[in-house]
C-alpha cells in the first residue's frame, strides 16, 4: 500500500543495505537493508566495538528490496527463506551484526566492502568473534 510505502521511505536512521553474492550470474539476490543510526554505525566502523547493536540500529526489523537485483522498489519483510538464503540463518542478532559488518552504507561509495556467500557467514561470524 501507498502508506505503507511511505511509513518505510520515512523510517528514522541511514539504510544499510547488504546483496549476497550469487554463484550463477543468472541468479538476482534479493537486497536486504536495516536501518541505523548513521553516527553511532560509523564509531562502530572506526573501531568502537563497544556500541551495544541496540544503539545502532535506528528502526527495528530486517527489510528486502522486492526487484532482486536491485536497491529499488517497494521495501517489505523478508521470509525466513529469503533469511536463510541470503545470510544461512534466520537468527535476527546474527543477521544485524553481519549486515554492520558486511553492509553498505546508502550513499557509501563501496569500493572496500564485499559481500560473501551465504555459505561463509558462519565461518566468518566464529572469525569475528575470535579476533574480539
Amino acid at each position: 500500500s501507498k502508506q505503507k510505502d511511505h511509513i518505510l521511505s520515512n523510517m528514522p536512521g541511514t539504510k544499510l543495505t547488504f546483496t549476497p553474492l550469487v554463484e550463477d550470474a543468472n541468479d538476482r539476490p534479493t537486497t536486504m537493508a536495516i536501518f541505523v543510526d548513521e553516527e553511532q554505525y560509523q564509531k562502530y566502523v572506526a573501531g568502537d566495538k563497544s556500541i551495544p547493536l541496540a544503539a545502532m540500529i535506528a528502526s527495528a526489523g530486517i527489510f528486502k528490496f522486492d526487484k532482486p537485483g536491485t536497491k529499488q522498489g517497494i521495501m517489505g519483510k523478508p521470509s525466513k527463506t529469503e533469511l536463510q538464503n541470503a545470510f544461512g540463518t534466520t537468527n535476527e542478532t546474527k543477521i544485524l551484526e553481519f549486515m554492520l559488518q558486511h553492509g553498505h552504507l546508502e550513499g557509501e561509495h563501496h569500493k572496500s566492502k564485499k559481500a560473501v556467500a551465504p555459505s561463509h557467514m558462519e565461518e566468518l561470524l566464529h572469525a569475528d568473534r575470535r579476533a574480539y
